[in-house]
């Protein structure tokens, strides 16, 4: 027999409860990270825990590990561009600490894994970072509610209304009497020499000799 104080109703009921979320976006928040080391002991990892802040599977758990201290420089180099972009999401661009991680939302994309071989249950895996305010396809996700202005989990994503081209407007006749043509002067084309007809003459009169009778006095 053992003597507890301990108050169920103050305890979730949902351990080994816990299976896999869809995959899909999901606003979350960083509220735990730890460092542990590898099982062989030759380096270590961030070990980060997110929640799931809204829609069906709020409250949820998110896994993520950093291999930050490895011997593969491969591995390594893989974790700190997944640590790069995860203070890239939450603005915290100068880490001194991991724990400046904690509280603050973003959108993080996660993927199920499966263990090929039955051994294992699937498992989470983060594969994307965006900054809470970014817009992404959210439909792969299940119905979630609004959370901090971001785009609804599951709900339809947005598309931009159909603007109706415009149209040239067709020229209107003119209601304005059209201009009168200015007048030209006329050419006549100078008479041809076969059609200049010749001038008559008239002969002068003969001068007739007057006789010395008829002639007048001598004064």
């Amino acid at each position: 027999m053992a003597t507890l104080n301990f108050n169920a109703a103050q305890v979730p009921t949902d351990f080994g409860t816990q299976d896999c979320v869809p995959a899909g976006w999901y606003n979350v928040m960083v509220d735990e990270t730890e460092m542990k080391p590898t099982k062989d002991g030759s380096g270590a990892y961030l070990q980060v825990r997110f929640t799931v802040l809204d829609g069906q599977y709020v409250n949820r758990k998110v896994f993520t590990r950093m291999n930050l201290q490895n011997s593969n420089p491969t591995a390594q180099e893989i974790a700190y561009k997944q640590l790069s972009a995860l203070c890239h999401a939450v603005n915290v661009l100068q880490l001194q600490d991991s724990v400046q991680l904690h509280g603050l939302p973003l959108k993080v994309k996660v993927k199920v894994r499966k263990d090929s071989t039955g051994q294992y249950e699937d498992q989470n895996e983060v594969t994307a970072y965006k900054n809470i305010n970014e817009h992404v396809d959210m439909q792969a996700a299940p119905v979630a509610t609004t959370g901090f202005g971001a785009p609804t989990l599951g709900a339809t994503p947005f598309t931009a209304p159909t603007i109706p081209q415009c149209v040239a407007p067709q020229p209107q006749p003119s209601l304005e009497a059209p201009p009168r043509p200015t007048p030209q002067p006329t050419q006549f084309a100078p008479p041809q020499p076969w059609a200049q007809q010749p001038v008559a003459t008239t002969p002068a009169p003969a001068q007739t000799a007057v006789p010395p009778w008829a002639q007048p006095p001598q004064q």
